[in-house]
């Protein structure tokens, strides 16, 4: 892929390539970008709130 396959714009640090970060394919984002729980805890809160109502939808 290229830089234009990425879709953040990094604000700070360097991203994967070319200040871009983040990769979409058919229902996934992947990306390099890392977040600690710690300096976030509402993050942690609504991931385990999301997979625990994922869970109980199952398809």
């Amino acid at each position: 892929g290229s830089d234009d396959d990425l879709v953040f714009a990094m604000k700070r640090g360097s991203g994967v390539i070319h200040q871009r970060d983040g990769i979409v394919y058919k229902n996934v984002l992947a990306t390099y970008t890392h977040l600690h729980a710690l300096g976030a805890p509402i993050w942690a809160e609504a991931l385990v709130r999301n997979a625990v109502a994922r869970k109980s939808t199952k398809r």
